[in-house]
């Protein structure tokens, strides 16, 4: 509601009235009277004293009600405002050259309120009243003024109280992130005392304040299995004083993937680890010991490498181990020396030469000589040994006369080695023996009509005749019969080593037209 001014009155002004003098009737001064007239100046002032005392406690008493403090912490840095403006920013305000003009402000204060407004309610998202109280309260009280100068059409002045506003707000949204990274330190030092309400809660805020921050994320997770990660702390504790180490370990490891920073657990677990390491590796030792005293050398090999892998440094390990691979060595060489003598006794020299190989590549003193000598033996004895193998395997080729200079060749060959063993002069037998039989000649019988002229394609002619015999050299052989007026007959036969009695019929019989 408007008021018009008052309008002055259209009178003449008052003069002063005048008054009659009265004269004081003096009076006897009292002397009690007179001591406290002296007095009063005094006792006014100290009333003025009391007063003020007495307002200014009711107004201590008044502020935690109606403002309440922040929660702020002491460490944490605060949003620091411009210096208050005066409560009338000076402005003047301009003349404008048409309503348009006007209106053209108007709607460039709105577009400014809106900005402002909407970093106040960020700011509000973010809980800014709890951690920037006093900063916040002054920067909404310039927002104020500027609406007020705004609605009352006071377009510059409400100008200057947003812009203020709005440095204030963004003054406050910097001060943001270290004011939660300031909170996430608080709530890292609330989990390593073990505080898990105040971590939770110093997180919470943090993450209001800034909601991207990652530690602070990271820190609300770990408070949520704060409770019971310690709670399982103490029981894998528990266990390792009584002596129980698997399930200390255990439970340490559990607590682990809660919470891979509870202070302790990786020092836990390395010290039960290695604990437990010393114990297996005296049972393994036990062990090792034991099968040697057993003659188990390959047992007590693996508990002594159990042993150095489960403490890699451990000399005695390392020397119990060396003292069992040279008693397996030697061992081996031992065995390997007499295998290859025995197939060098027998003449199993590729045997005997794989053995000579194994024993210098388990011990490089072994003198190479034997094993050279077996190995070339060994490759000349297998080469004749295919060779006489493929000519027993076909004996019926010792008929050519090439096949048999060539088994000749062998068997001249197999003799100058000398100290043939039973499988070398078994074969040379066989061979001598069937090259005997290819130069034997057998008997072979033929038949005929008497007037067919019969000859061979190997050997002397056999003319005409009805039976007769001839000795031949086993091979293949062709019979050929010619007999005038009738064609020519051929007759091929085989005659086979050692086996006589053969017939073979040779005639002509049908006429030629």
């Amino acid at each position: 509601m408007s008021h018009s001014p008052a309008k002055p009155l259209d009178r003449a002004p008052l003069a002063p009235a005048a008054f009659a003098r009265v004269e004081e009737t003096p009076h006897a001064e009292h002397p009690l009277a007179a001591r406290l007239v002296a007095w009063l100046p005094l006792l006014a002032r100290l009333g003025i004293v009391v007063l003020a005392a007495a307002l200014g406690a009711l107004a201590l008493a008044l502020v935690p009600r109606y403002f309440p403090p922040s929660v702020e912490a002491p460490a944490a840095p605060v949003a620091k405002a411009p210096p208050a403006a005066a409560a009338e920013p000076v402005v003047v305000e301009p003349d404008y050259a048409s309503p348009q003009a006007k209106a053209e402000r108007r709607l460039a204060m709105q577009k400014l309120l809106a900005t402002v407004l909407g970093l106040a309610d960020d700011l509000e998202r973010r809980e800014a009243g709890t951690w920037a109280r006093a900063a916040l309260l002054d920067a909404n009280a310039r927002r104020a003024e500027g609406e007020r100068a705004y609605s009352e059409a006071r377009y510059a002045a409400a100008e200057a109280y947003y812009r203020d506003a709005r440095r204030r707000y963004e003054a406050i949204a910097q001060a943001a992130k270290p004011r939660a990274e300031t909170l996430v330190a608080t709530g890292n030092a609330a989990l390593l005392s073990g505080d898990q309400p105040a971590a939770t809660q110093a997180f919470t805020t943090a993450l209001a304040i800034s909601p991207d921050l990652a530690s602070a994320k990271h820190g609300l997770e770990r408070a949520a299995t704060l409770d019971r990660a310690l709670a399982m702390r103490a029981e894998a504790e528990g266990y390792e004083k009584l002596g129980e180490r698997e399930r200390a370990l255990a439970l340490y490891r559990r607590v682990l993937q809660l919470d891979a920073e509870i202070p302790g657990i990786d020092e836990a677990i390395t010290r039960i680890e290695a604990a437990l390491a010393a114990e297996r590796h005296q049972q393994a030792m036990s062990a090792g010991y034991a099968a040697l005293t057993r003659d188990r050398l390959d047992v007590a090999r693996s508990e002594f490498e159990r042993a150095l892998q489960l403490i890699p440094e451990s000399p005695e390990a390392a020397r119990a181990l060396a003292q069992v691979e040279n008693e397996i060595t030697g061992r081996r060489i031992a065995a390997l020396s007499e295998a290859a003598a025995q197939h060098e006794r027998a003449e199993r020299w590729a045997e005997a030469a794989q053995d000579y190989r194994a024993l210098q590549a388990l011990d490089k003193t072994v003198d190479a000589a034997p094993g050279a000598r077996a190995a070339s033996r060994a490759a000349l004895d297998a080469a004749l040994d295919a060779a006489l193998e493929a000519a027993l395997a076909e004996p019926r080729k010792l008929v050519d006369e090439a096949e048999r200079r060539k088994a000749g060749a062998l068997l001249d060959q197999a003799r100058r080695l000398g100290a043939a063993g039973r499988r070398l002069a078994a074969q040379i037998a066989r061979l001598d023996h069937e090259l005997a039989i290819a130069r034997e000649p057998v008997s072979v019988a033929f038949e005929s009509d008497g007037a067919t002229d019969v000859s061979l394609s190997r050997g002397a002619p056999l003319g005409r005749f009805t039976a007769r015999t001839a000795s031949l050299l086993p091979g293949r052989y062709t019979a050929t019969g010619r007999r005038d007026g009738c064609a020519d007959v051929r007759i091929e036969f085989e005659v086979i080593a050692g086996i006589p009695g053969q017939t073979v019929s040779v005639a002509c019989e049908a006429r030629s037209p």
